[in-house]
C-alpha cells in the first residue's frame, strides 16, 4: 500500500487487513516522524517495523507488519544509507 500519510489512512489500512488477512503487509510513504507514537500504529497480531522519513524530508518513510505466529525478528546491517 503506498498511503502518503498512513496516520490518515490508518481506518481503511486495518479493514483491509482484517479482511485479507495477510502474513506479511508493507506500507510506502507513511509521512510518519518520531511524533508519531508506536501505539498509534499497531496492528493487533502483527509485529511492526517502521523506518521513518527523516525530519524535514518531505515524503518518505516506510513499516512493515507481519504475523506475530511467524515469530519475526528485525535485523539491522551495518549499511549506512
Amino acid at each position: 500500500m503506498n498511503a502518503r500519510s498512513i496516520v490518515n489512512k490508518l481506518d481503511l489500512f486495518h479493514a483491509t487487513v482484517i479482511k485479507m488477512k495477510p502474513d506479511i503487509g508493507g506500507v510506502t510513504e507513511t509521512w510518519a516522524t518520531d511524533s508519531i507514537l508506536d501505539s498509534e500504529l499497531d496492528l493487533e497480531g502483527y509485529q511492526k517495523f517502521r523506518c521513518d522519513r527523516q525530519m524535514g524530508n518531505r515524503g518518505g518513510g516506510v513499516v512493515i507488519y507481519v504475523k506475530d505466529i511467524l515469530n519475526p525478528t528485525e535485523y539491522q546491517t551495518d549499511i549506512i544509507w
